[in-house]
């Protein structure tokens, strides 16, 4: 009775199949930025974690969609569940940026950007480089994953975008 007891239990929390982009990693990058925006840290950093965690869910349920039904699906839906959380949200974060290029024009020119929006895009950015950063650690490791490593791997990145952004910029 005892074996069959702490086999179930092994059963409950060793993964055996791994599913990139779940519910967890939309939710912490969610916990990421609302922790940012809580601490009153800029727009900018928090896009980048809101940026994550809408494409993390677009991903997550695109992938949903059994059928393909046109081509590029997942990309499309993806794109589209990003787009849809994020331009809404603009209007609540009107941090603007300024970015003065010196070398065009007798006095240079200066571009205004929304933060929250440049952050967004900065943050997919890194969700998008997240799988290629796992691969690379997998075969520093000679091709053994530890447990939950895509999202730690992700969340690593984020933060360490953040901070850097943070604090550099």
């Amino acid at each position: 009775m005892t074996a069959v007891l702490i086999s179930s239990l092994v059963f409950l929390f060793v993964p055996f199949i791994a599913h990139a982009h779940c519910p967890l990693c939309t939710a912490g990058a969610v916990a990421a930025g609302g922790i940012a925006a809580w601490l009153g840290v800029g727009d900018l950093t928090v896009g980048i974690f809101i940026g994550a965690a809408a494409l993390l869910l677009g991903w997550w349920l695109a992938k949903r969609i059994k059928k393909e039904y046109v081509p590029f699906q997942l990309v499309l839906a993806s794109a589209f569940i990003f787009l849809t959380t994020i331009l809404p949200t603009i209007p609540f974060m009107p941090a603007i940026s300024f970015v003065y290029i010196p070398w065009f024009g007798e006095y240079g020119l200066v571009y205004t950007l929304n933060s929250f929006l440049l952050g967004s895009l900065l943050g997919a950015a890194v969700v998008l480089a997240a799988p290629f950063a796992s691969r690379l650690l997998n075969r520093m490791r000679g091709d053994i994953a530890f447990p939950y490593q895509g999202m730690v791997v992700t969340l690593a990145l984020l933060v360490a975008v953040a901070v850097l952004v943070e604090f550099v910029i």
